[in-house]
């Protein structure tokens, strides 16, 4: 050992650091296929499965979720499944993320997409709904926030005044559906700005926000 030079002995400790990661890749370790945080107990359990496509089922299954370079992604034939919209780009429920939108080759490119009539917010103008931690705002079909999470609530797109944003308004749940009440409304044009004060009706006050 004392001849060994030293770059060989670096490389005979890096090659055994590694192999055990390497083989359990080659045998399918969901945790050296996966990097999904708290979705990895779950994948771990689709690991060895077919990962079939199942068009019943709203969300996408776990194995059909992977994580490359910090990104998920879906894999191929589940993207195959799916309908894309004029901008590219489909909606997916995956699970314990939430409804986004993800483009041809897999990969998710809008996330924190609002709920609306069960499904995905749709695209209006280029701009989607998007909520976090009890914010809204709008995003566009790369992902970008155009209008910052800083609304208390927010409408789907009219045509008639653009989007409904509130402020100081709070969410009503009901049994199956739920609304906004109360607050400041404002008006949003098409990229996002606000055009000036929006007058609700009490019919208006139980929109369906979700």
């Amino acid at each position: 050992m004392k001849n060994f030079p030293v770059a060989v002995l670096l490389a005979l400790c890096f090659v055994a650091v590694r192999l055990p990661e390497v083989r359990a890749a080659e045998r399918g370790d969901a945790a050296a296929q996966y990097n999904l945080g708290e979705q990895g107990r779950d994948i771990a359990k689709d690991v060895g499965k077919d990962c079939a496509v199942d068009r019943e089922l709203i969300a996408l299954p776990s194995c059909a979720v992977r994580s490359e370079r910090g990104r998920l992604r879906v894999i191929p034939k589940h993207v195959a499944a799916l309908s894309f919209n004029k901008h590219g780009l489909a909606p997916a429920l995956l699970t314990g993320t939430g409804w986004t939108y993800i483009n041809r080759r897999g990969w998710v490119i809008v996330r924190d997409v609002a709920v609306f009539d069960n499904g995905a917010s749709e695209f209006h103008r280029g701009l989607v709904r998007v909520t976090r931690d009890g914010k809204w705002g709008l995003a566009d079909a790369r992902g970008r926030l155009v209008v910052p999470l800083r609304y208390d609530g927010m409408l789907e797109y009219r045509p008639a005044d653009g989007w409904g944003a509130c402020e100081g308004c709070r969410t009503v749940q009901g049994d199956e559906h739920s609304w906004f009440e109360g607050g400041n409304w404002l008006r949003l044009n098409a990229q996002g700005k606000v055009i000036g004060p929006r007058i609700k009706s009490k019919i208006e006050s139980k929109i369906e926000s979700k």
